[in-house]
C-alpha cells in the first residue's frame, strides 16, 4: 500500500544568532546562509555541501531554471545527485519554474506545503508555452476537445501524490459527460474514486511508460465502488485522452525526478539545516 506521510518540519529560531557556534568551512557557510534567509551565493554553497551525500539513482535527471521576482538560479540533477545548484542561468533547461520569492522560500523548507507551492508556480516549457504545473495542466490543453463525449459519464477523482516537487500533492479532477472538466488542488469531501501514488508514478502513467496495473503492483492504491472504477478505467483508455496526456508528460517527468530527490533523507536534512540554523 502506498503510504503518504508528512515531511518533518522545521522553524526559524528567532532567539539565536544563526551563525553563532558554527565551525569554520561548511558549517560557517550554513550559518551565513540562514542569516541571509537564502538564495544568495552563501546559501547555494551551503546547500551544495549539504546534499553532496545523495545516493546515485540512475534515471533521475532534470535541469531546472528557477525565476523569482527577478532572482534566477539553476538546479541540475544527474542520476539522482545534484550536479549544480547555484545562482545564474542554465543552458536549455527542461523547464523554467516561476514563482514569487516568498513562495520559493516557503517551497525550500522541509515542511513545505506541496499544494501551495504548485498553486503559486508557473512553468515555461522549452517551446515557450506557459501554464500551471502538473497535474493541473490538463484542462487547458487545446486538444482536450478531441476527447469524445459520453453523456452521463460524470466522475470525481481524488489524487494523493507523494513526493511531489515541493512536497506531497493533493489534487482532484471532475469529469462531465466523459470529458475532463476541471482540476484543482486540495481534497474533495466525497470523491467517487481515490488514487494514492507517487508524483513520479503519475508522470509515468501519463507518458505511457507504465500501466496502472504495474503501478498497483508497486504499491499504488485505488479505492472506489465497482461502477465508478469501471467507468474511470474505460474513459482513461480513450486514445484521444492518452494522446493529450503523452503530449504534456515531459514536465511531469521532470518535476517527478525533482520530487524523488527532494524526498531523500539527505535532501530533507539539508533543507532542515538551511531553515533552522544551529541548535
Amino acid at each position: 500500500m502506498c503510504t503518504i506521510s508528512a515531511v518533518p518540519g522545521g522553524s526559524v529560531r528567532s532567539d539565536t544568532d544563526p551563525a553563532a557556534g558554527w565551525e569554520d568551512g561548511a558549517d560557517r557557510r550554513r550559518g551565513e546562509a540562514v542569516a541571509s534567509q537564502g538564495f544568495d551565493e552563501g546559501w547555494f554553497e551551503a546547500a551544495r555541501d549539504l546534499v553532496a551525500g545523495l545516493p546515485d539513482r540512475p534515471g533521475l535527471d532534470c535541469s531546472l531554471q528557477f525565476e523569482a521576482d527577478g532572482l534566477r538560479w539553476r538546479q541540475v540533477v544527474v542520476a539522482g545527485r545534484v550536479a549544480d545548484w547555484s545562482l545564474g542561468e542554465v543552458a536549455d533547461p527542461d523547464l523554467v519554474v516561476r514563482m514569487p520569492l516568498d513562495a520559493a522560500r516557503a517551497a525550500h523548507r522541509p515542511d513545505a506545503d506541496g499544494d501551495e507551492a504548485l498553486a503559486r508556480c508557473t512553468l515555461v516549457l522549452p517551446d515557450g508555452r506557459e501554464g500551471p504545473a502538473p497535474p493541473l495542466d490538463l484542462p487547458a490543453h487545446p486538444d482536450l476537445d478531441s476527447v469524445p463525449e459520453v453523456p452521463g459519464a460524470d466522475l470525481t477523482v481524488q489524487f494523493h501524490l507523494a513526493r511531489g516537487p515541493f512536497g506531497d500533492v493533493n489534487a482532484w479532477q471532475s469529469t462531465v459527460d466523459g470529458r475532463l472538466d476541471e482540476m484543482g488542488l486540495g481534497e474533495l469531501e466525497e470523491p467517487d474514486i481515490v488514487i494514492g501514488a507517487t508524483y513520479r508514478a503519475m508522470a509515468e502513467l501519463r507518458a505511457g511508460t507504465r500501466t496502472l496495473l504495474e503501478l498497483l503492483a508497486d504499491g499504488a492504491t485505488v479505492r472506489g465502488e465497482e461502477g465508478p472504477l469501471m467507468l474511470f478505467a474505460g474513459l482513461e483508455e480513450a486514445p484521444e485522452l492518452q494522446a493529450v496526456k503523452r503530449s504534456c508528460s515531459r514536465s511531469a517527468t521532470v518535476l517527478g525526478a525533482l520530487g524523488e530527490v527532494r524526498a531523500d533523507p539527505v535532501f530533507q536534512a539539508a533543507l532542515a539545516a538551511l531553515t533552522e540554523g544551529p541548535r
